[in-house]
């Protein structure tokens, strides 16, 4: 009599498990590296300056800039906040601010502290999705 296979083998059958990869430390820190140069290469397409503006205005027109990039199909943008030199006690309020909604924006791929010329700690980019 023929035995009818199990569930678990029926599934296995339809989707067998990805092979597994193992990739040496060398081999990761050179794609790590290859990533970082294509973006450190890209272009800034859009740039948004929220200097002296309250928290609320800054993550509105944030929202508004990252959507219409994304829509215009930028790839990286940046974003000037200040680096907080002018608010109470010299805390850069709306640079965490900024950098917190960019985190958590399902429109960012990656972050990262501007070049100097583009702003050093007072601006960050952002990778677009």
């Amino acid at each position: 009599m023929d035995k009818e296979p199990n569930l678990m083998e029926q599934y296995l059958k339809l989707y067998p498990p990805k092979k597994i990869i193992k990739i040496d430390n060398e081999t990761q820190e050179n794609a790590l590296k290859a990533r970082n140069r294509k973006i450190n290469g890209l272009t800034i397409e859009r740039k948004l300056d929220l200097h002296g503006d309250t928290i609320g205005s800054a993550l509105n027109q944030l929202e508004n800039f990252l959507q219409k990039a994304g829509r215009e199909g930028c790839e990286k943008v940046l974003i000037v906040h200040g680096k907080g030199l002018h608010s109470p006690g010299n805390k850069a309020v709306l640079k965490e601010a900024v950098l917190e909604a960019l985190q958590a924006s399902p429109l960012v791929r990656k972050i990262g502290r501007a070049s100097p010329k583009d702003g050093g700690s007072g601006a960050t980019w952002a990778v677009l999705k």
